[in-house]
């Protein structure tokens, strides 16, 4: 009987873990290819003599900024801007959207595998929308609104649901 509630007891614990992870496939080969792009950098510099460890840290920081300029992580600028910029205001908000449902999907692990989409990730990436594309300014909130068309005080911005293009 023990051996029987053990096996139902670490079943629970094993979906209550993996419950929360999202991977986006995509973002996993991006990771693993940034990975590999730095070892090999780590790899080619300590082949080499350097005169200094802050000459061969300076090697290795050439491989790191090619790796992130290829592959950004989610929730970086550069990502952002490399899959954001020039988005319409329907687009925006539909993309938002979009990205509130991953967030509900993920919790605020401080472990990360390849491919995982992190919490602060994906608000980082709806704020990115939010300023850049929505013109809206951050406020304590998340970003998972569309500032209001009609404003009913100068003074405060009012902040409408997302799919609601903006009408109260």
């Amino acid at each position: 009987m023990k051996t029987i509630y053990l096996a139902l007891m670490l079943g629970v614990a094993g979906q209550a873990t993996a419950a929360g992870v999202y991977i986006d496939e995509a973002q996993k080969k991006s990771d693993k290819a940034r990975t590999e792009l730095i070892r090999e950098g780590i790899r080619a510099c300590g082949k080499q003599k350097f005169k200094t460890v802050g000459d061969r840290e300076a090697c290795q920081d050439k491989y790191f900024e090619e790796a992130t300029a290829k592959y950004p992580a989610r929730g970086s600028d550069a990502y952002a801007q490399k899959h954001y910029a020039g988005l319409s205001k329907p687009a925006a908000e539909q993309k938002l959207i979009e990205l509130k449902a991953i967030y509900d999907q993920t919790t605020a692990l401080l472990e990360k595998h390849p491919g995982q989409v992190t919490r602060r990730a994906v608000e980082a990436e709806g704020w990115w929308i939010q300023k850049n594309v929505l013109g809206a300014s951050r406020t304590q909130t998340t970003p998972w609104f569309i500032e209001c068309s009609k404003q009913k005080w100068q003074a405060t911005v009012d902040h409408c649901p997302l799919g609601s293009g903006g009408k109260q």
